[in-house]
């Protein structure tokens, strides 16, 4: 074998190796980085900046409340309702105990079970998202997880027996040692848009005419309901966002299976902006305002109360535990401030964002640009790729209003973009084949001079227009683009729960699943029948018929190699998402059609310039080949 078909031969091999490897792990998340310290022991920062103070005054705030002495009544059922989602607050903790999205549903609506979905799971030991954790006050320190806040004002429209309702805030307070808490919950932000989230207020007031130095703790979201069966997909991940040197937002993607070992784990990212989880096409998130107070983020692990499932229909509970049960984990994220000074008889504001909503780029920024670039489609640049592509299938869905042809649509532009570089490697495998008998003639002729068979075989290559590796090439550029499209189809919001012929491809984002076997194909765990990897097996076999037949045997046993790939590739689509299996049949039928014409063009160039480059015994004719019948041509003009 001479070194350019090994070169071929090599390459093709690594890249087949590299995509049977990155698609059996289907691109899992990122992998925790390194701890970069131990957990917050409360130790001042000597560095720690200072929140600029503001007045009580300044949040609307009643200054004659005084929660000292009141008596302090639990309440646990504080419904706020707005267009995109439902929230339950609590006095424990003043904390969220449930976000429900009002609009979006964990499966199809015709199908059976289907839940409002929650974003915000209720935790067992009432850990609700958004609770006061501890709160230091110089050398003593305040737990207030379990502590039940005096309930000062609830929304125009909520109904709380002995509490005002007016505006569009609810407000806790309590107190901690000589400071004075309040936290106010703003649901109507001039600044947010799409209404998928609100405004938070922590005041830290002073009563004291000393100052004051105190830190704390708060809860981001505890828990968020996994939105897809298949641990694959489904994945619960935290993630959180810290400002670098340059004040440029640093994104930071929490592989959740390390909690099954060590419960907690921390980051000690000062700087932090943001933190919270997400599955795939749902994002519960806390924004901090002030990110120079930000110590560190740390994750719990914990499992959704009984009390959570109790709140939904019987076929809901079902899904629900059977959706834990298929992840195994959940948790609770926690966000540690440096410490930071109180003035004497003065008030520090700490302000907050809640996001509970899509993982879309566009919806999430509108929220607060903090959310920028919030999904991860692929690694570094290829993102750029996925949402390039993503933008044209938008444009398309458009015009069609279809996201199946929009994708089939998809599939046309990215074929005519690669139709000259895959165009000149087919015409290469082809001339490839017509050369065959020349060079296994030059093999016999110098077989023990292995310099001049190498000099003469590149000769031949040259004069018929042959590459060695062309063949292989276009393989190796459409790696970017098939990684790019994976992530795509794989996360893009725009195509969950989105159909294309009911009753068979009812979700773009799930596999097709046609019927339910009445068996389980065992070690695959195949419980139904998916027809498009079946349909992409049938075009890559007949796209593998039309391929030339080599002669030689050592690529007559690499074909036979090459066989077996469609049946590999049909195990690995089986369970990919159909809009992904669609975009791959829509290609193989391009390609199968591409195919036959260039087999035509190419066999007839073979017959005006190879045959014609033979001796009658068969013997190779000196400068003979495609080019040089064509420079022949051009003489005799």
């Amino acid at each position: 074998m001479n070194k350019d078909v090994k070169t071929q031969v090599i390459l093709g091999v690594a890249v087949f190796l590299t995509l049977m490897f990155l698609m059996n792990r289907y691109m899992p998340a990122t992998q925790l980085p390194e701890d970069k310290g131990t957990q917050n022991t409360g130790a001042p920062a000597p560095e720690s900046p200072l929140p600029k103070a503001t007045q009580l005054t300044d949040v609307e705030i009643d200054p004659s409340t005084d929660t000292a002495d009141a008596t302090v009544k639990q309440v646990n059922d504080i419904k706020v309702v707005s267009k995109q989602y439902t929230a339950v607050f609590s006095t424990r903790g003043a904390a969220m105990q449930s976000y429900t999205l009002n609009n979006y549903y964990n499966l199809p609506p015709e199908n059976k079970g289907r839940i409002n979905l929650p974003v915000a799971a209720v935790i067992k030991d009432k850990n609700y998202s958004l609770a006061m954790g501890i709160v230091r006050v110089g050398k003593d320190t305040y737990r207030l997880t379990g502590k039940d806040w005096k309930l000062v004002l609830t929304p125009e429209g909520t109904k709380v027996d002995g509490v005002k309702s007016k505006g569009s805030k609810l407000i806790f307070q309590t107190t901690a040692g000589k400071l004075k808490l309040s936290r106010v919950y703003d649901f109507a932000s001039k600044e947010t848009d799409g209404d998928f989230g609100f405004n938070h207020y922590l005041i830290i007031e002073n009563t004291t005419g000393e100052p004051i130095v105190a830190d704390y703790s708060i809860a981001g979201p505890a828990g968020i309901v996994p939105d897809d069966l298949d641990k694959r997909f489904g994945n619960l991940n935290g993630v959180s966002a810290y400002l670098d040197s340059s004040n440029s937002v640093v994104k930071e993607e929490t592989a959740l299976t390390k909690l099954s070992d060590e419960q907690s784990f921390i980051h000690n990212d000062a700087m932090t902006a943001w933190m919270g989880l997400h599955n795939r096409f749902f994002a519960s998130l806390l924004m901090s305002n002030q990110p120079e107070t930000n110590l560190s983020v740390s994750y719990e692990a914990l499992t959704p109360s009984q009390s959570f499932y109790n709140s939904f229909s019987k076929d809901a509970q079902e899904w629900l535990e059977t959706t834990f049960k298929a992840h195994e984990y959940n948790a609770s994220v926690w966000l540690s401030t440096n410490i930071f000074e109180i003035p004497a008889n003065r008030a520090v504001e700490h302000s907050y964002r809640y996001y509970g909503g899509p993982m879309d780029d566009r919806i999430a920024n509108a929220f607060s640009s903090q959310l920028d670039s919030l999904v991860t489609y692929s690694w570094s640049w290829l993102g750029s790729i996925s949402n390039f592509l993503i933008l044209i299938m938008e444009k398309i869905v458009s015009v069609v209003g279809n996201y199946g042809i929009a994708i089939i649509l998809l599939t046309i532009f990215v074929k005519l973009c690669m139709l000259p570089l895959t165009r000149k490697s087919m015409r290469s495998q082809h001339k490839m084949q017509q050369v065959q008998p020349l060079i296994k003639e030059l093999k016999e002729k110098y077989k023990n001079d292995p310099k001049r068979q190498q000099a003469e075989t590149m000769r031949v290559f040259k004069e018929n227009g042959v590459s060695p590796v062309g063949g292989c090439l276009p393989m190796v550029i459409q790696l970017p683009i098939f990684f790019a499209l994976y992530g795509a189809f794989s996360k893009s919001f725009l195509i969950r729960q989105q159909d294309f012929i009911p009753g068979w491809i009812n979700d773009l984002s799930q596999p097709d699943h046609l019927f339910h076997l009445p068996f389980e194909i065992p070690f695959f765990n195949i419980q139904f029948f998916n027809l498009l990897p079946v349909i992409y097996l049938l075009m890559q076999l007949l796209h593998m018929h039309m391929m030339p037949k080599s002669t030689d045997p050592q690529q007559q046993q690499q074909q036979k190699m090459m066989k077996y790939m469609p049946i590999i590739f049909v195990f690995i689509f089986y369970s990919m998402p159909s809009g992904l299996v669609l975009y791959f049949v829509t290609q193989s039928f391009l390609t199968v059609i591409e195919h036959y014409f260039i087999k035509r063009n190419t066999d007839h160039e073979a017959i005006a310039g190879v045959e014609t480059g033979k001796n009658p015994d068969g013997s190779v004719k000196a400068g003979t080949g495609i080019q040089a019948k064509k420079k022949k041509k051009s003489s005799k003009k």
